[in-house]
């Protein structure tokens, strides 16, 4: 497949990148929803196209603040302009990129390994799981004043701890809980958050499950488990939403593809060395 260069993209090419997005959104969940929220041009966001030789869209890259965002279809990864993606990276001095798995290996392959740590994971539609109930347990949805203490509760993963400081942290869910673009819901036991499940994005058709996790210390009781069952049997029907979650952890992605939620495409995230 021969491509062209990358170029600046233009307002009037919105809907045009939209649909493009939107017939692999699984593979491009953020990319999609901050292209779809903000305008292009309008200071916010910088996007970019590579197009093929019919003048069709082959690759899409978004900046937001010092973050990349980049998609590209399977027939076009190999093809993609990465030489001009690393020199611009570089340039903006971008701390992450998040990408398709097949993505991410190349912008490693084309030089940005002495630079970045690489991670990947799956996607995943949450579209089943068992019903679980308990009186013992009661699910709320948090409300912006519990923002520091779950803040607290996810940096008790090793993960979010290495990504996040508890202030930025604060200042995203707050950020999102104020756009309401973003939600959490708790269970707590005498008084204290003990687990959570996120919603960290919020669009007029989708939206993304994320920051799920139980205090290290309560994860004798399947907390976590009511959290989900909860999600997917309760609050999702309620919104009329497609449902996804990104998803690392062995288990977890077992568990989720026996009860019969499919992957619909995995993920790479690169993030820069200190």
């Amino acid at each position: 497949m021969g491509l062209t260069g990358f170029s600046p993209a233009s307002p009037t090419e919105r809907d045009e990148i939209l649909g493009y997005l939107h017939s692999d959104l699984g593979n491009c969940l953020y990319l999609y929803l901050d292209i779809d929220t903000y305008e292009i041009g309008g200071g916010v966001i910088d996007v970019w196209l590579q197009r093929d030789e019919q003048g069709q869209i082959a690759a899409v890259l978004m900046r937001y603040a010092d973050s990349f965002q980049a998609y590209a279809r399977d027939e076009a990864v190999e093809s993609v302009d990465y030489d001009w993606l690393v020199s611009l990276a570089r340039e903006l001095d971008v701390t992450r990129i998040s990408a398709p798995g097949a993505v991410i290996r190349q912008l490693l392959a084309h030089g940005l390994s002495e630079d970045y740590d690489d991670s990947y994971g799956i996607i995943q539609e949450l579209v089943k799981y068992r019903k679980m109930s308990s009186p013992d347990i009661a699910i709320e949805k948090a409300a912006r004043e519990d923002i520091p203490e779950i803040a607290r509760l996810i940096r008790m993963d090793e993960m979010f701890a290495q990504s996040y400081d508890v202030e930025s942290l604060i200042r995203q869910f707050e950020a999102r809980y104020d756009e309401g673009m973003g939600a959490s819901y708790i269970i707590r036991v005498d008084g204290k958050i003990v687990a959570h499940l996120g919603l960290s994005a919020i669009s007029k058709d989708f939206v993304i499950a994320s920051y799920t996790i139980v205090d290290p210390t309560r994860r004798d009781y399947p907390y976590g488990a009511f959290l989900d069952s909860n999600f997917i049997n309760n609050t999702l029907p309620s919104m009329g939403k497609r449902g996804f979650a990104f998803m690392q952890e062995p288990r977890r992605i077992k568990l989720f593809d026996i009860m019969g939620n499919p992957t619909v495409g995995e993920y790479g995230k690169l993030l820069k060395k200190q």
